[in-house]
């Protein structure tokens, strides 16, 4: 894996599985899609048609993809995948494009094989993306990780970094000014200076999500769609 991976972040795959994500316990294995397994994807409102090509899209819990991890189930982050496939897109006036799945991973495993990221943060840089500016935080302490969410302008920002000894190192990065429109990452770099002091500041201000998903799940198993 190449050291900074730009992922899709804007597929309900729910939508393929509905009755099934809407069972209060729901089995993973039963709603990934297979490998070899040819799906039709919807665009989002005003998304423009992915380019022809090898791709990778994040899976999350039916939940946590309606509503984000920041919504009572942070910890679905530990269950949450990488699809990786090829992407067939349709017509320029098609409204959905056909993707190909060659293979699945967990999102955590994913990060934990990043090389360091030595160059420039490119569009991750937290200054950049304006999380010195965010309100509305919120974090959660996940397995080995630090989870982050925010928003300002009504632009979400997330985060997910973890601490090794001193070293504050950022793994994921999620600018989301629009359902439409996700500029998402995967990385492995070391935060120093104004960087670090701002997601620092940030984690400082933000409130703890409470976690609401059971101990007693299986590792195959996860909550399904929560109305309130």
């Amino acid at each position: 894996m190449s050291n900074v991976v730009e992922i899709i972040d804007t597929v309900v795959w729910s939508d393929l599985k509905w009755k099934e994500s809407c069972e209060k316990i729901a089995h993973i294995d039963q709603l990934l899609p297979q490998i070899g397994q040819k799906v039709v994807l919807p665009l989002h409102f005003n998304q423009q048609q992915p380019k022809d090509g090898k791709a990778t899209i994040v899976w999350k819990p039916p939940h946590s993809e309606l509503n984000g991890w920041s919504d009572k189930r942070p910890s679905d982050i530990l269950k949450s995948y990488l699809i990786e496939g090829n992407i067939v897109t349709g017509p320029a006036e098609s409204s959905n494009f056909e993707f190909v799945v060659t293979g699945h991973e967990k999102l955590t495993a994913a990060l934990e094989k990043l090389k360091r990221t030595d160059e420039s943060l490119f569009h991750s840089s937290p200054s950049r993306l304006g999380w010195h500016k965010a309100r509305q935080l919120k974090h959660a302490l996940v397995g080995n990780y630090i989870y982050i969410f925010g928003e300002y302008q009504e632009i979400e920002l997330e985060a997910i970094l973890s601490r090794n000894d001193q070293n504050l190192c950022l793994h994921y990065s999620a600018f989301k000014p629009s359902p439409s429109q996700h500029e998402t990452v995967l990385l492995r770099s070391y935060l120093t200076g104004e960087e670090r002091s701002i997601i620092e500041k940030a984690i400082i201000r933000s409130r703890i999500i409470e976690d609401n998903a059971s101990c007693d799940l299986s590792e195959n198993q996860v909550y399904g769609v929560e109305y309130f």
